[in-house]
């Protein structure tokens, strides 16, 4: 009876540790985030929702299968604050308020400058898409070039995104571009 027991838990263990350290390819190359937005009436919440709906396309090509969501906020100062506690992996934020929780000024003098901080790409009304420097430089790149890659697509996808460009994208983004989006960027020609 002990020599069962023991090829029992010798059997149990196997398993265990196999599936533990031979789990499937395709979870090695998936990423789940959240992007925080403003209210659903917000229109960052339509920016964030049209970016959801870019990285989900199932023939989008990537190296990278994303599992994304929007999360509606109480806006810009709680999606910095989610960003920075590392809540949210991405917020976005107007260029004010990106501007204040750098520098640690106004509204964020108490927490100091979030010198973490990184831009990934400008939106229509002075906002931006933010994450922190901790977010993995291959997943910015992939979400930055689904992007810029598919440009057109995302302005159809919004009447309020039909204005952008790939230039107007880079400008006022009031903190460093995370080393993924500027990976991109030089390699686009960009920057």
């Amino acid at each position: 009876m002990l020599n069962f027991k023991l090829k029992l838990s010798g059997l149990i263990l196997a398993i265990l540790i196999s599936t533990t350290f031979a789990a499937p390819s395709i979870a090695q190359n998936s990423f789940r985030f959240t992007i925080g937005t403003g209210k659903a009436t917000d229109p960052t919440y339509a920016f964030g929702a049209a970016i959801v709906r870019l990285l989900s396309i199932k023939e989008r090509k990537g190296l990278i299968n994303f599992s994304v969501s929007v999360q509606t906020t109480s806006a810009p100062v709680s999606n910095i604050n989610s960003v920075r506690s590392r809540t949210l992996d991405f917020g976005i934020v107007q260029s004010d308020i990106r501007s204040q929780a750098y520098k640690g000024t106004d509204q964020f003098a108490n927490k100091g400058p979030y010198l973490k901080m990184r831009s990934l790409f400008s939106l229509p009304s002075n906002q931006a898409i933010i994450a922190d420097q901790s977010v993995p430089k291959n997943i910015v790149y992939e979400i930055v070039k689904a992007v810029f890659e598919n440009i057109e697509t995302v302005k159809r996808m919004h009447p309020s995104l039909r204005s952008l460009t790939k230039q107007n994208m880079l400008q006022g983004l009031y903190a460093p571009l995370h080393s993924g989006a500027m990976k991109y960027y030089k390699e686009a020609g960009l920057k």
